[in-house]
């Protein structure tokens, strides 16, 4: 009987997935140009970096290490970064929070009270808990 039942109930359920024939469910599916934002994401509002542009900001990390960081201008879409003896020239992503800069190798992330700095596209993490001296 338990046989008998588990088999009604996987045929019930395919019959109902099969209802809509391939047609009537593409129609039935917005594309993304119609797709409008959820309400939700409407209020968010871009982490912005709470640095003058123009100065030299020295931070000094969890690990010991720092690097400097200066904003070109008052948009803070470009930042230039010297790490580890090198200059990096990052460029401000399309994202919310935290605030994320990167140059295709090196990436760093803000947050509202600390920057962490990271390989691009991996885990590793260069240096942590980063704070403006």
């Amino acid at each position: 009987m338990k046989k008998i039942s588990f088999f009604a109930l996987v045929f019930i359920f395919l019959a109902a997935c099969s209802s809509q024939t391939a047609p009537e469910a593409q129609k039935a599916v917005k594309t993304s140009k119609d797709a409008t934002p959820h309400k939700a994401y409407s209020n968010l509002k871009r982490r912005e970096v709470n640095l003058p542009a123009g100065k030299t900001h020295n931070f000094r990390c969890q690990q010991g290490g720092g690097f400097s960081l200066q904003f070109a201008d008052g948009s803070r879409e470009t930042a230039k970064l010297q790490f580890m003896g090198q200059t990096h020239n990052l460029k401000r992503q399309a994202n919310f929070e935290p605030a994320i800069y990167s140059d295709g190798n090196i990436a760093l992330f803000a947050t509202e009270k600390s920057i962490l700095l990271g390989r691009e596209y991996s885990a590793e993490i260069l240096a942590s808990a980063c704070t403006n001296q």
